[in-house]
């Protein structure tokens, strides 16, 4: 098995946008590494997702779990889990979707500067929750395009 890489998708409430990042994330890099989503551990990677303001055990919104369905991805069974300081060490790599997300990784763990990155560079992910499907189709696209960008980063 190779080195384990452990990428960590952050949003506030890790319900909406860093499950569907997880979700995307995992999908994408099994799609480079031409296998499934369920393999990716024996080979090395762990994709995971927090929220920086999450209430644990609270479940992935429904508008998520649809906009991820057409592409074959079910996040149906996440669960919110709350960042910690534990999960912040054990990550490899760090994507926030806002900038206000990174700058509170940030004032927990100062050290973890280098692998600490708002998921789209010149741009934040915004929260689609309340905003209906069609937002969270959009959210999701976002995503996606951000993944795709970092993609080499990741693998």
């Amino acid at each position: 098995m190779a080195t384990e890489k452990y990428i960590l998708m952050v949003c506030t409430g890790n319900t909406c946008r860093s499950p569907m990042a997880e979700g995307l994330a995992q999908h994408i890099i099994a799609q480079h590494l031409k296998t499934t989503p369920e393999k990716l551990p024996s080979l090395g990677y762990r994709i995971a997702s927090a929220g920086t303001f999450a209430y644990g055990g609270a479940p992935v919104s429904p508008e998520s779990v649809q906009a991820l369905k057409p592409q074959g991805i079910d996040i149906a069974a996440h669960t919110a889990t709350p960042l910690t300081d534990d999960l912040i060490d054990q990550a490899d790599l760090i994507y926030t979707m806002t900038d206000s997300h990174r700058h509170l990784v940030l004032s927990v763990k100062p050290d973890a500067a280098h692998k600490t990155h708002r998921l789209i560079p010149d741009n934040d992910v915004d929260d689609p929750i309340g905003m209906g499907l069609s937002a969270y189709l959009k959210t999701a696209e976002m995503i996606r395009a951000g993944i795709q960008q970092r993609i080499n980063e990741m693998l």
